[in-house]
């Protein structure tokens, strides 16, 4: 139970992440020039953080693969991809067509049959 706890905080660490990152760089002016757009978006609050969780995450990560098989924790890290499309549809309004959603039921039950292995 410990380990399935360590893997789902590993995986919301990385989710956070992104979601970060994805925050951070929406309002960046595009019409600047390529590097000083990078830029500007490096030295976002939210791009950092979002990048210190995503490193805390493969920190984590790795004390998972030290102590498991990859075969079998890796495909429980499609979660996050999961959780990635929940989240952008209420924090981003993004619209997921229904053979997305498919996908993500497909992934869940994937997740399902791994962990029971």
């Amino acid at each position: 139970m410990r380990f399935f706890l360590v893997v789902l905080i590993c995986i919301g660490m990385g989710v956070a992440g992104q979601l970060l990152l994805k925050s951070g760089v929406m309002h960046s002016d595009t019409s600047q020039s390529l590097l000083t757009n990078y830029l500007e978006m490096l030295t976002n609050p939210l791009v950092i953080v979002g990048g210190l969780f995503y490193l805390a995450s493969s920190c984590l990560w790795l004390l998972l693969l030290q102590r498991r098989h990859l075969s079998y924790i890796y495909p429980m890290v499609s979660l996050a991809y999961v959780l990635v499309v929940i989240a952008s549809c209420f924090l981003f309004h993004e619209q997921v067509v229904l053979i997305r959603w498919i996908g993500v039921g497909i992934i869940c039950i994937g997740v399902s049959l791994v962990s029971q292995s």
